[in-house]
């Protein structure tokens, strides 16, 4: 009796349509990651953005020393954040990719609500007022600064704190002392996907992010 071999496998066809749906599949699966990553980048930035802004806040209401001052106004100064959407240009300064916590101090009897920096961070003094520089590491960017005004990618605002009052004066950075405070700042980070958030700083001192 002949024995009928009940072997079977794919067809060629049956191949391709397999590798296809699977192709879709993983190109939608890595589509969404890529998406999904992004996303959590832009949020990760704009939360460290609103946390230094609420850590300049807390080192001018809490009374933060400058080590080595010896004018009393430098002692306990006001404390800032200076954002910018420029091009990167020179190292501890604002810009797309950097943003900046300083000590505003003295020049004279009084301080001009500008940050000062001689190049370089870490001792602040009256020329050279950088606390700490932040630099925005992979591809997102600091893409506009927004206030009643308007927004620009080529202004630089500083928000500063002084003790012992929480709410913040907020300063397009125009070369000399600032004479007209901003209501609100809202920075806008953008990834290179387009996705956006925002964070807001209002002169009462609050601060959020959307």
């Amino acid at each position: 009796m002949a024995i009928k071999n009940s072997q079977s496998g794919l067809s060629i066809v049956e191949v391709i349509v397999v590798v296809a749906i699977f192709a879709v599949v993983a190109s939608t699966l890595f589509f969404n990651f890529s998406d999904f990553n992004t996303n959590v980048s832009v949020r990760n930035l704009s939360q460290e953005v609103a946390l230094m802004v609420r850590k300049s806040q807390i080192y001018a209401t809490g009374v933060q020393n400058l080590d080595g001052a010896t004018v009393m106004s430098d002692v306990y100064p006001a404390y800032g954040i200076s954002f910018s959407a420029k091009n990167p240009s020179s190292a501890f300064t604002a810009s797309s990719k950097q943003f900046v916590l300083f000590a505003d101090t003295a020049s004279g009897s009084t301080t001009n609500r500008r940050y000062d920096n001689a190049g370089s961070c870490g001792t602040p003094t009256t020329t050279n007022e950088c606390v700490e520089a932040f630099g925005i590491t992979g591809s997102d960017t600091i893409s506009s600064l927004c206030t009643e005004d308007g927004c620009s990618s080529t202004n630089t605002v500083n928000v500063i704190f002084r003790r012992p009052s929480p709410d913040a004066v907020i300063c397009i950075d125009t070369g000399g002392s600032c004479t007209s405070p901003k209501s609100f700042l809202k920075v806008v980070i953008r990834s290179i996907r387009g996705q956006e958030r925002s964070v807001t700083i209002w002169n009462t001192g609050q601060i959020s992010t959307q």
